[in-house]
């Protein structure tokens, strides 16, 4: 079933999203909502069996994404997310991101966060957007402490991601388990 992702900033922004979660029908959902301050209030993730249906009916920002597991535990409670919205360096194409994250960054990550239990690539088609990230941990103690498996695994993300993704164009937030954020009433 295609993913949709919503991204809410601000209240307003929640208030949409809780429309949008509202009128559901249908397919899965999952709603991280941010417990640090940041410029991310919450991100939904939404299966919906066609996507088109849902163009225009919110004033959120909405990206319809290619969903790619690249590691797929169970999350339960005491896991954390962390969610980030990526941007391709300028110098690069989105075909070439899209291919260098998939093929190179994703074994990489596999290697080098030792605590990760899921993540997700979604990549997204948008101008102002390449993709969505979502990084899940058992506990939040293993991604302050255990997210790389040394200072040299460490410096191998940070050189690789250097190489490809705008860090400063980057948004992300941290959500807590159960994940929601917005209540639907």
């Amino acid at each position: 079933m295609p993913k949709v992702v919503y991204v809410a900033r601000d209240e307003p922004d929640l208030a949409a999203l809780e429309e949008v979660l509202r009128r559901r029908r249908r397919g899965g959902v999952v709603v991280y909502g941010a417990v640090e301050p940041g410029s991310l209030r919450a991100v939904a993730c939404l299966w919906v069996e066609d996507p088109t249906t849902l163009a225009g009916r919110s004033s959120l920002p909405c990206y319809v994404v290619d969903e790619r597991v690249q590691i797929d535990g169970a999350l339960g409670p005491g896991a954390v997310v962390q969610v980030s919205l990526v941007r391709r360096l300028p110098t690069i194409s989105h075909d070439q991101f899209t291919a260098h994250w998939s093929t190179v960054h994703a074994p990489l990550a596999r290697r080098h966060h030792p605590a990760l239990v899921r993540y997700v690539q979604n990549v997204v088609t948008a101008p102002d957007l390449d993709g969505i990230a979502e990084l899940g941990f058992a506990r939040e103690a293993d991604l302050h402490e255990r997210r790389y498996d040394s200072p040299q695994g460490r410096a191998v993300i940070g050189h690789d991601v250097a190489g490809f993704v705008d860090l400063t164009a980057g948004e992300r937030l941290v959500a807590r388990w159960p994940f929601t954020g917005v209540t639907v009433r």
